[in-house]
């Protein structure tokens, strides 16, 4: 195990980039689902959980549409965020 964690190491020091590149992927997957409602994401949520770590809590306690809306909002931050750092890499 120790072996994986010096090879994935090894990789984002030689390619930094991929990072900001695999957050900008998670946060346009979670835009195209926050927009097209995807089940995956926001389907068969499980009534008995109130955890607002989880998306399940969110929907229980504010309802789908406020899920999906506040999901949009971190999506939209978390591809700022990475296109920022892409661009303090690109410039530096």
């Amino acid at each position: 195990m120790d072996d994986l964690g010096n090879k994935i190491q090894n990789y984002c020091s030689q390619n930094p980039i991929m990072f900001p590149l695999f957050l900008m992927a998670i946060g346009i997957f979670f835009l195209l689902a926050c927009i097209f409602d995807w089940k995956i994401v926001f389907g068969d949520v499980n009534r008995n959980t109130y955890n607002l770590r989880k998306i399940d809590g969110i929907i229980n306690m504010f309802g789908r549409k406020t899920a999906r809306v506040v999901s949009g909002v971190v999506a939209v931050f978390i591809i700022l965020l990475s296109g920022f750092i892409i661009f303090m890499m690109l410039n530096s």
